[in-house]
C-alpha cells in the first residue's frame, strides 16, 4: 500500500532508472548528490545513531559508490559537510520537518522517502523501516536490483551523476509476515524473518514439524506410548525425523504441548511466532477418538497413511479440543496467548495434515497452506484451489492469519499474480516459503516475484518479469523472457499439479518444449554482450540440461513401468540394469554443477529416491495403474463372457497368495494364514513365508497346498484371514488370493511365473479369486486382512508348458 503525496514531472534520466509500470519516479530534479563521478554531498545520521541506522547509511554509501564510483562520506549531524545531504534514520533534521512523527505512524516497518531543497530523507517507523527506506530508494529510484542472493543476481546501474528529485512517498507492507529467503538478500527485498540480525523483524520458533520438538519420542514413548499415533493397530516408535505423529485426541497430549509451548516462551520471551505443526511424513493416528474428529473425506486416514494421499478435509486433528479465541498459553504472561486452531487444509495432495500455530503477543499466527503457484491449468481455474476449499474460514480464524506457501516450479508460477493480492485482500497475516540459496537459478524468479508482491501485492507482475529479464539479460532479454514464459505455458497446458508425480513430469517437459528451450537459450547466448550476461544465460542452460537429463531418465523409467501393458501390480524388485546409467547421469550432472546455484549442494533423500530405478519404476507404475481396481471371479466372468466351471468340488484345494515383501526369517515367519471352518472359528493353516520362502521387497506367489474342502469351503465360500504376527515386522502388501484346484508339484516360482506371464490362465483356472487394486492391501501391525471368496466351480486344469 503506497501513498504518493508528490508526483512531479518525469524527466528522461529516470525513465532509464525505473520502469514506469513498476515504481513511481522521483519528481523535479533538486540537485546531485554525485556529480561527474565525485561526491557532491554527504550521508547524514543522527549524532547518536543506532547501530542499525549506521548500517543502513553504510548500505546507501556502498551502493552510491557502486553506481557512480564516488564515495559519499557519512557524517554525524553537527559535523558540517557541503553539498546535497541525504539524511538516514531519525535525525534531528527529520524531526524538525515532522518526518519522524509521520514515519512512526507507519509502524516499525513502514518507510518514508522525502526530498526537497533541504535534502533527501530516508527513514522508517523503526530501524527495519529505515533499512526498507534505503533499499526502496536504491531499488525504485536508482534502479538497483537484488534478483537473487547469488552475486550474479545483483544488478547495479552505472551513472556518473546521481541527481535527487522531489519526493514525498510513504509505503507500508501489504503482509505483516514476509518470509521469502533469508539473510542480506531478504533484508534488501524488504522481508522480515530470518534477517542478518535476529533483533530485526519477526522471531519465529521453528517453521514446521514441531510435534517432535514438543513431545520427543525418545523421551516419552517408553512411558507414554498412548501419546503417539496408533497406526496399523500399534503405537510404534520410529527413528529419524518422519512419523511419530501425536494422538491429538488425547487430552494429556494437549496438556503436554501447551506446557512445552510455555517453556519455549519462557526461554525466549521475544518470540513472535511459535509453530504447532505435525512431523514430516505420514503415520497419522487411526484410533477411534481421532477418527471421530474427521469430516467427510475422499480418503480414510488408513488410505492416507498407506498411499501418501492428501488429507482433503477440514481436519479437527491438529489438537482436537478447540480452544476459545485468545486462550492463554502462559497464564503468568499477559499478552501471550494461543490460537491452536483447526482450519481447512487446502494444499491438495501434499503430505501432512492441517498446519496450526500459536499466537504470541498482538500477532495472531495460525498457519494455512495454500496451493503451490503452478496449481492452475485448464482444469484448475484461477483460485479454485484456494477459494474452492476456503469455505468455512469465516468464524474459524482470528482477524489475521499467516499463510505458508510452497513456491516451486521453473517459471514464475501462474497463480502468483492473482492469488497473493487475493490473500492480501482476505486480511491474511503473511506468507513464507521453503527456500534454498543453492537453487536460485532454477526457482529464483519465483522467489523474487513473491518477495516483491508480499511488500506490494498490486505490482504489475508482467512488468516485474519484463524488468527482471531486461536488467539481467540486456540484449538477450527477449529470448530469455520467452524461455520463462514457455515453462509457465507448459505448466498450465499440462494441467499437472507442481510438484508432479514422476509419471506426470513428461506431460510438462515434453521433447518439443525442451527443443524449443534449447533454441531460445542458444539465441540468448548469441545476443549476450557481457561476461555477466553470458554467465546468466549459461545458468539457464544448466537448468535446461538438468531437465533434459532427467527426462531422458524418465523416458526409460516409463518404458520399464509400462512394459507390455499387462503389469497389474507395483513391481518392487530391481528393474533391469539398463536404467542405472540414466540415473547415474542425473547424479553426475548435479555433481558437475553443484557450484552453479541451480540445485541443492547435496544429494538429498528426494533426489536419492528419484534416481533409484526401483523406486522410480514403482512410483510410475502406481500412477499408470490407478485405474485398476479390485476384481473378483464373478466380475471377470462378466467382463470376458466366459462361463464358470461346473465340475465337482475336489477333496482338497490350494490357495495361491500373491504378495510383496514377505521376508520374515528362517525360523520366524512374518504372517499367518487362517481359514474359517464350518464351526465359524478361524484356524491357522500356514505360516507365511515358510522356511526358505522369504522374499524381501519382491513379488512372489505362495502356494498353500492340500486344504480340506469339507473343512473350509462353507456355503460356497472360503473365508480367509491374513495376520501380520506381532513381532518386529512392519508391513507387507497383499495383491490377490486365488482358490485353486490342487495341482501336483507347482512351486512358488512356477506360480509366480504364471502370475507374471499368464494371469488370464490363473483367473480361468481359479474356482474363485479376489484381486485388490493396483496398490494392494496392506498387511500391517497385528491388523488382519480378511476376505471372503465366492467359489464358483472347479474344473480340470493343465499348467501351460512355458511356465517354469
Amino acid at each position: 500500500m503506497r501513498q504518493l503525496h508528490t508526483l512531479a514531472t518525469m524527466f528522461a534520466l529516470f525513465v532509464a532508472l525505473a520502469h514506469a509500470d513498476l515504481y513511481a519516479p522521483m519528481g523535479e530534479a533538486i540537485g546531485p548528490i554525485v556529480l561527474d563521478g565525485q561526491a557532491n554531498g554527504a550521508i547524514v545520521i543522527a549524532a547518536e545513531a543506532t547501530a542499525h541506522e549506521q548500517a543502513a547509511a553504510s548500505e546507501l554509501q556502498a551502493y552510491l559508490q557502486a553506481i557512480s564510483g564516488a564515495e559519499v562520506p557519512i557524517l554525524a549531524e553537527g559535523e558540517g559537510g557541503e553539498g546535497f545531504p541525504a539524511y538516514v534514520g531519525h535525525t534531528q533534521a527529520a524531526t524538525e520537518k515532522g518526518l519522524v512523527g509521520r514515519a512512526t505512524a507507519l509502524g516499525d516497518e513502514g518507510l518514508l522517502m522525502y526530498a526537497d531543497e533541504d535534502g533527501l530523507f530516508l527513514l522508517g517507523g523503526g530501524e527495519l523501516g529505515t533499512y526498507n527506506a534505503v533499499h526502496a530508494f536504491l531499488e525504485e529510484k536508482l534502479g538497483v536490483r537484488w534478483f537473487s542472493p547469488d552475486p550474479l543476481g545483483e544488478v547495479v546501474p552505472e551513472m556518473a551523476t546521481i541527481t535527487i528529485g522531489q519526493m514525498d512517498e510513504t509505503q507500508v507492507p501489504d503482509f505483516q509476515m514476509r518470509w521469502i529467503g533469508r539473510g542480506q538478500w531478504a533484508l534488501r527485498n524488504r522481508q522480515n524473518v530470518r534477517l542478518p540480525d535476529d533483533a530485526l523483524g519477526l522471531k519465529v520458533y521453528a517453521s514446521a514439524h514441531t510435534f517432535r520438538k514438543f513431545v520427543p519420542p525418545d523421551e516419552h514413548f517408553d512411558d507414554h506410548p498412548e501419546w503417539f499415533a496408533l497406526v496399523g493397530g500399534e503405537r510404534k516408535r520410529y527413528e529419524g525425523v518422519h512419523g511419530n505423529q501425536l494422538c491429538t485426541s488425547n487430552p494429556e497430549v494437549l496438556a503436554k504441548v501447551v506446557e512445552e509451548m510455555r517453556a519455549a516462551l519462557d526461554a525466549d520471551p521475544n518470540l513472535d511466532i511459535i509453530s504447532l505443526f505435525p512431523n514430516d511424513g505420514m503415520g497419522f493416528c487411526e484410533c477411534d477418538n481421532c477418527k471421530a474428529l474427521d469430516e467427510d473425506t475422499m480418503y480414510s486416514v488408513e488410505e492416507t497413511n498407506g498411499g501418501w494421499r492428501g488429507l482433503d478435509w477440514e481436519s479437527h486433528r491438529t489438537l482436537s479440543r478447540r480452544p476459545r479465541r485468545g486462550e492463554r498459553v502462559d497464564e503468568d504472561s499477559p499478552g501471550q496467548s494461543s490460537h491452536v486452531r483447526d482450519i481447512q487444509r487446502v494444499s491438495t495432495g501434499a503430505a501432512g495434515p492441517v498446519t496450526a500455530h500459536a499466537r504470541h503477543g498482538p500477532r495472531p499466527t495460525v498457519s494455512w497452506l495454500v496451493p503451490q503457484p503452478c496449481d492452475r491449468g485448464p482444469a484448475v481455474p484461477y483460485q479454485q484451489g484456494v477459494q474452492g476449499r476456503a469455505g468455512g474460514l469465516d468464524g474459524h480464524l482470528p482477524e489475521s492469519v499467516p499463510v505458508r506457501v510452497l513456491l516451486q516450479g521453473g517459471g514464475r508460477g501462474p497463480a502468483l499474480p492473482e492469488d497473493i493480492p487475493w490473500l492480501r485482500d482476505m486480511g491474511l497475516y503473511g506468507i513464507y516459503t521453503q527456500y534454498k540459496t543453492e537453487n536460485v537459478w532454477t526457482i529464483g524468479l519465483n522467489y523474487y516475484v513473491a518477495s516483491r508482491l508480499l511488500w506490494d501485492a498490486d505490482l504489475d507482475v508482467d512488468a516485474l518479469v519484463a524488468d527482471y529479464c531486461q536488467k539481467l539479460y540486456g540484449p538477450a532479454a527477449e529470448p530469455m523472457s520467452d524461455y520463462y514464459e514457455a515453462y509457465e505455458r507448459a505448466a498450465i497446458a499440462s494441467d499437472v499439479h507442481l510438484s508432479a508425480e514422476y509419471a506426470d513430469l513428461p506431460k510438462v517437459f515434453t521433447p518439443e518444449l525442451i527443443a524449443a528451450q534449447r533454441e531460445r537459450v542458444a539465441r540468448a547466448a548469441a545476443l549476450a554482450d557481457t561476461d555477466e550476461v553470458r554467465e546468466r544465460v549459461r545458468r539457464a542452460e544448466v537448468v535446461l540440461g538438468y531437465v533434459e537429463v532427467c527426462m531422458q531418465y524418465m523416458e526409460q523409467v516409463m518404458r520399464a513401468a509400462t512394459g507390455d501393458g499387462t503389469n497389474r501390480w507395483v513391481v518392487m524388485e530391481e528393474p533391469t540394469g539398463d536404467l542405472q546409467p540414466y540415473a547415474d547421469a542425473v547424479l553426475a550432472y548435479i555433481s558437475e554443477h553443484e557450484q552453479d546455484n541451480c540445485f541443492g549442494r547435496k544429494i538429498n533423500n528426494y533426489i536419492a529416491r528419484f534416481t533409484s530405478p526401483a523406486n522410480a519404476v514403482s512410483q510410475v507404475s502406481a500412477i499408470i495403474g490407478t485405474d485398476l481396481g479390485p476384481l473378483t471371479k464373478a466380475q471377470w466372468l462378466e467382463r470376458t463372457g466366459a462361463q464358470a466351471a461346473s465340475g465337482p468340488t475336489p477333496a482338497t484345494f490350494d490357495i495361491w497368495l500373491y504378495a510383496n515383501d514377505l521376508d520374515g526369517e528362517p525360523d520366524k515367519p512374518e504372517h499367518q494364514l487362517l481359514l474359517r471352518g464350518a464351526d465359524g472359528e478361524y484356524g491357522t493353516v500356514a505360516a507365511v513365508p515358510a522356511t526358505g520362502r522369504q522374499k524381501d521387497r519382491t513379488n512372489l506367489c505362495y502356494v498353500i497346498e492340500g486344504l480340506e474342502a469339507a473343512d473350509y469351503i462353507v456355503d460356497g465360500q472360503v473365508r480367509l484371514r491374513f495376520l501380520n504376527l506381532p513381532e518386529d515386522w512392519y508391513m507387507s502388501t497383499l495383491f490377490a488370493w486365488y482358490v485353486m484346484p490342487h495341482i501336483e508339484g507347482v512351486s512358488d516360482a512356477q506360480a509366480t511365473g504364471l502370475m507374471a506371464e499368464n494371469l488370464e490362465w490363473v483367473r480361468e483356472a481359479a474356482a474363485g479369486f479376489h484381486e485388490y487394486g493396483f496398490n494392494g492391501a496392506k498387511a500391517g501391525e497385528s491388523v488382519p486382512v480378511e476376505e471372503t471368496i465366492e467359489v464358483l466351480g472347479f474344473g480340470d486344469v493343465t499348467v501351460p508348458e512355458q511356465a517354469g
